[in-house]
């Protein structure tokens, strides 16, 4: 019996001990937590803003695998194709798709940035007529065309609101991701920071983005020469798949059905594609 109430008591014991550390361990905590609260009262709070590219500048990857999967689907339930053809002939969609957006982005950065040497040009003629940088860029701005006219604005209209000339350089730069626009940001800042004579650094400049356009030019109309040939292998294999299809449909149908035709063609189909993309990818020279 004796041992009964010991253990009982030293039960009691450790049940009150727990309950007491309990206590002082929440109020140590509560007053922690208030002295958090009190140090990020007293803290600034500083806004982090967040620049996105423009939207045709941002690469798009997904859209060419969801259209892909959609083809997949699409063919999965209206054919009876088997399964690796199916995904092989919705590969091939979204490879065509992919280059395709590739292109576009690739033009309209070229015309961004023809848009930005006659801005140059604009600004420099303003510059020598006695204006001041700020309204030289702002009148240059005025008289381009969108994208650029948006972008200049933006910039232009921070600075003379007050903002600071670094941070509104930094979002350009982060707004529109070009070596271009880089270099463009680089000779302003430097301008800011040293002072001097804007009129010959635009000059420059202007000479150094119109070069690496010329340049890109002709490295484009030498790749596309290539890369048209390979698109043109490419096409011509489907056209004479679908000629002999139509002229012995039984015997594409055998090759279709079996098992190792089926894998035979899938697998064709899908090096192809990727190397139409390996093709595309070396012909994309930074500069």
């Amino acid at each position: 019996m004796e041992r009964i109430f010991l253990g009982i008591g030293f039960l009691l014991l450790v049940v009150m001990v727990a309950i007491v550390w309990r206590r002082v361990f929440l109020s140590r905590y509560a007053i922690e937590r208030a002295d958090d609260r009190r140090a990020k009262a007293q803290k600034p709070k500083t806004v982090v803003r967040t620049v996105r590219p423009l939207g045709f500048l941002i690469p798009r990857p997904w859209i060419s695998w969801v259209f892909g999967i959609t083809v997949i689907l699409i063919l999965r339930w209206v054919t009876d194709f088997p399964q690796a053809l199916c995904m092989a002939l919705g590969i091939t969609p979204a490879v065509i798709l992919h280059l395709s957006l590739g292109v576009y982005r690739a033009r309209r950065a070229q015309k961004l940035e023809l848009q930005l040497v006659e801005s140059l040009d604009l600004a420099i003629s303003a510059l020598r007529a006695g204006t001041s940088s700020m309204e030289a860029i702002s009148a240059s701005a005025r008289e381009t065309g969108n994208p650029l006219q948006m972008v200049l604005s933006e910039f232009s209209g921070r600075v003379e609101l007050g903002d600071d000339p670094q941070s509104a350089l930094d979002d350009l730069q982060a707004r529109v991701p070009l070596e271009s626009f880089r270099l463009f940001a680089s000779a302003l800042s430097v301008h800011w920071e040293t002072g001097g004579s804007l009129g010959p650094t635009l000059v420059g400049v202007g000479r150094t983005i119109r070069d690496r356009v010329e340049l890109g030019r002709r490295i484009r109309g030498q790749a596309a020469q290539v890369f048209s040939s390979v698109i043109a292998m490419f096409a011509l294999t489907y056209f004479l798949g679908a000629l002999v299809w139509r002229a012995h449909p039984e015997q594409m149908e055998g090759l279709i059905t079996s098992e190792v035709g089926n894998m035979i063609l899938s697998l064709c189909m899908i090096l192809q594609a990727a190397g139409v993309l390996w093709i595309h990818r070396m012909s994309r020279i930074r500069f």
